[in-house]
């Protein structure tokens, strides 16, 4: 089955609600995969980051601004990474750790982070160098929930299960 909803109207009461949709996800998920090619994995995001990436994404589509409360919940599901209930397998592309989002200092702060939690017992973080050899043009990001496949598209998010 496949669904796919137009972030405009998933987002019409603002990035909170999504965010506690994701919350549950993860919650729901004991074993979980990531595939991020060009920006850090929403769960590994500063509370800086995620604030730059959903104001971007508040202005892009013009939809409610309550970016502290969305960030607020963004920085809650980051609590199943220490919670030793769950484990992810998460691979970026080289490029999300050079893609500027907010400036140096945000990007500091997220490269601190990810240093620091990158032995995590809960993380596999894997990184595709810039120089690999790739077979196929990487594609959209998306993440396995269980029998769920999430896959957020510029327009909209899409999921398959």
């Amino acid at each position: 089955m496949t669904s796919s909803v137009p972030w405009q109207e998933r987002l019409s009461a603002g990035t909170e609600a999504v965010q506690d949709e994701v919350i549950r996800w993860y919650q729901e998920t004991p074993e979980g995969q990531a595939y991020v090619p060009t920006m850090i994995w929403g769960t590994l995001q500063t509370e800086a980051y995620a604030t730059v990436i959903l104001g971007q994404v508040v202005h892009f589509l013009g939809v409610p601004d309550d970016v502290p409360a969305g960030v607020a919940k963004r920085m809650q599901r980051q609590q199943v990474l220490y919670d030793g209930e769950h484990h992810y397998d998460v691979v970026l592309g080289e490029q999300a750790l050079y893609t500027n989002i907010g400036g140096p200092e945000v990007m500091r702060e997220q490269i601190d982070r990810i240093l620091r939690d990158i032995d995590l017992p809960s993380l596999a973080l894997g990184i595709i160098p810039a120089t690999a050899p790739v077979d196929m043009l990487p594609v959209h990001a998306f993440n396995l929930h269980g029998d769920e496949v999430h896959v957020e598209l510029v327009s909209s998010g899409l999921n398959v299960t």
